[in-house]
């Protein structure tokens, strides 16, 4: 009977265990693959003190409890040192092979960057479990005052990488499906809907830009997009080749996005719309001709635009140095032009001795929803409206997009009061 193996203390090495001349305990096993791997530890059991100037660690035979427990849930310990970091890298990339736009793919590095990559980053993905998900979700609601659909957004993110690292046998289970339900359960996640301009302040800021000394240069841009419903980034991709004024249509099938490198240089890029339902003709109304006509007219005063983005040339819709609009630049004249007019509403309505009509705070995505609500108002069709916004599904076109003020409403009653009339 051969003799058990002891360490330096004289106490019974089990199978798989070792003490190398150094002192550092190893366990040697078999993982879910048939291979051989190996753990380290200067600690055999709990009681062991760590040498001096070692890094502090659980014990080895904790450790082989842990192989054990992995074993037994099919799970493989030998790939367990991935970061939260790396596997998110991973993600994209997977993500990139499926056609994902350079634009989406800034979008998601931005707040992975900003919330993720410093903090719970660099743990490692055994290490996370939704218990650390739940509490790092709190300290963004609490602590930071992230809104609920933000967290929602990052823990989208995060499912990619760990359903990454189930697959691997990384770990037995995602845990960002438990994380969420347990924070939405404890915050609200509700969504504001975004609600339209109504008739009377769609005017109020479209004739405040049409007279004023400063701003009149957005006017046509802000009547393309109050009378064409097309998103921001199909606007600013519009070329002249995509204008038909013959027959009074534009054709969209291209996407403008502008983002940041990790450099902080601006990038501007051109890609194919949203989704395949994005790409689509719709009519043009006088309005919109017309503005398109004096923004093409300015050009050839100001001279042509020679901006060349991923190949494509002729656009539109460019400032006085003839460079090519961004998104940002007009959120801030939103910004800018809605507190202007609220000055001077402020000032006018107090002289004139009645309510101002004030502007709430918008953004550029608010015209494509007020812009459906005007064409619902008169279009009885809703799958007209479907096939200009561009929408796969129609309940997203009249649900989401949709909102009939009260003037209308009003208006349908009158108009319906004598049929209704019971006898």
């Amino acid at each position: 009977m051969s003799e058990k193996r002891k360490d330096f203390k004289g106490r019974i090495l089990k199978d798989g265990e070792s003490q190398r001349s150094d002192g550092r305990y190893c366990f040697k096993y078999k993982n879910i693959s048939g291979k051989y791997a190996y753990v380290y530890a200067w600690k055999l059991t709990s009681t062991d003190k760590t040498p001096i100037g070692k890094r502090e660690d659980i014990c080895l035979r904790d450790k082989e409890k842990q192989i054990a427990e992995d074993l037994r849930n099919g799970i493989d310990g030998t790939k367990a040192k991935t970061t939260l970091n790396e596997l998110f890298e991973k993600s994209l990339e997977k993500k990139r092979k499926k056609g994902l736009k350079p634009s989406t793919e800034n979008q998601y590095r931005g707040s992975y960057d900003k919330y993720v990559r410093p903090t719970i980053g660099g743990m490692y993905i055994k290490d996370i479990d939704s218990e650390v998900l739940i509490s790092f979700y709190e300290n963004l609601l609490i602590n930071q005052g992230i809104k609920g659909r933000t967290v929602e957004i990052i823990n989208s993110y995060l499912v990619s990488a760990f359903d990454i690292a189930k697959r691997k046998k990384q770990i037995l289970e995602n845990p960002t499906k438990d994380a969420i339900a347990e924070v939405k359960s404890e915050f609200d996640f509700s969504r504001k809907k975004r609600h339209s301009l109504s008739k009377a302040e769609e005017s109020a800021f479209i004739n405040f830009v049409k007279n004023s000394a400063i701003y009149h240069h957005w006017y046509n841009l802000f009547v393309c997009l109050l009378r064409t419903g097309c998103r921001l980034n199909e606007l600013l991709a519009l070329t002249t080749k995509d204008i038909d004024f013959s027959n009074k249509k534009i054709r969209i099938e291209k996407s403008f996005s502008y983002y940041k490198e990790a450099d902080g240089k601006g990038c501007l890029h051109i890609s194919t719309p949203k989704t395949e339902t994005s790409i689509r003709t719709i009519p043009m109304y006088s309005d919109v001709a017309k503005a398109l006509k004096a923004e093409m007219l300015s050009q050839t005063e100001h001279g042509l635009n020679t901006t060349s983005i991923d190949g494509v040339q002729g656009f539109i819709f460019t400032n006085q140095r003839g460079k090519v609009y961004t998104q940002p630049s007009i959120y801030t004249a939103i910004d800018r032009i809605t507190k202007a007019y609220n000055a001077q509403e402020i000032e006018q309505a107090e002289k004139e001795n009645r309510e101002p009509l004030l502007l709430p705070h918008f953004s550029a995505h608010t015209f494509r929803h007020t812009f459906a609500s005007r064409f619902a108002e008169k279009c009885k069709n809703p799958k007209v409206l479907q096939q200009i916004l561009g929408h796969s599904n129609i309940n997203i076109s009249f649900d989401v997009y949709t909102e009939l003020d009260m003037q209308c409403l009003q208006t349908s009653f009158d108009e319906t009061d004598e049929y209704m009339k019971l006898a």
